[in-house]
């Protein structure tokens, strides 16, 4: 119950056990409605992490404010960058994409990749209102408390490898390494101090009622 495998793939069609199967689906999927969370923003926000597995954790906490999280593994994907670039190009607001990968080369490469590469794309769109990328971890400030760990057990192989040498006197940090709940931290208060608290009341006011309006039509109907 604890491992994630990504590598499924299930195409099982879908079925109803009969009427009241599918009017139970419709009730359970009516308790999802949601609104554009980042609807009144003064800008929108894009989350991106370096590892693939960890969309998951970090959609936990971003989705709350209708921030959607990508990645594109470790690589850089033109094909997302251009994507993002576009996207950007498309809104009515500035878009802010803020970052996360491993504090080592190949991961500030990624970063001023999708920095570089998307704000280029935005411009050749037009550059809407601006595309900005911000990296939020691991940064500097932040490797003091892994630091504080002491490093790993030489040669255990059970040791995450949050700290490996890749050159003299350099040394890489893992985000795999940070604990889950110390990066969803993270993400957390970044997105806190960037959310406009008053639009996104406005927005959840709204889904409320617009809910609560969605369930009497329901009770109508069965």
């Amino acid at each position: 119950d604890v491992i994630r495998d990504d590598g499924i793939v299930d195409e099982t069609p879908s079925s109803y056990t009969g009427s009241a199967d599918f009017w139970s689906q419709v009730r359970w999927q009516a308790d999802d409605y949601r609104l554009d969370r980042q609807s009144g923003q003064p800008q929108f926000i894009e989350v991106w992490c370096e590892t693939v597995g960890m969309v998951p954790q970090l959609a936990r906490v971003a989705g709350e404010y209708g921030v959607p999280v990508l990645s594109s593994g470790g690589t850089v994907s033109i094909t997302g960058t251009r994507q993002a670039g576009l996207r950007a190009s498309r809104r009515d607001v500035p878009t802010l994409i803020l970052h996360a990968g491993d504090h080592d080369p190949t991961g500030v490469m990624l970063y001023e990749s999708l920095r570089d590469d998307t704000a280029a794309f935005c411009r050749d769109e037009g550059g809407g209102h601006g595309c900005e990328v911000r990296r939020i971890a691991l940064v500097e400030s932040q490797l003091s408390a892994l630091e504080s760990n002491g490093p790993p057990p030489a040669k255990d192989p059970r040791t995450p490898k949050w700290r490996l040498k890749y050159g003299p006197g350099d040394t890489t940090y893992q985000l795999e390494a940070m604990a889950p709940g110390t990066l969803t931290a993270i993400v957390a208060d970044v997105l806190d101090g960037l959310i406009d608290a008053d639009a996104y009341a406005q927005v959840l006011e709204t889904e409320g009622s617009d809910l609560g309006q969605i369930r009497e039509q329901l009770a109508e109907l069965t």
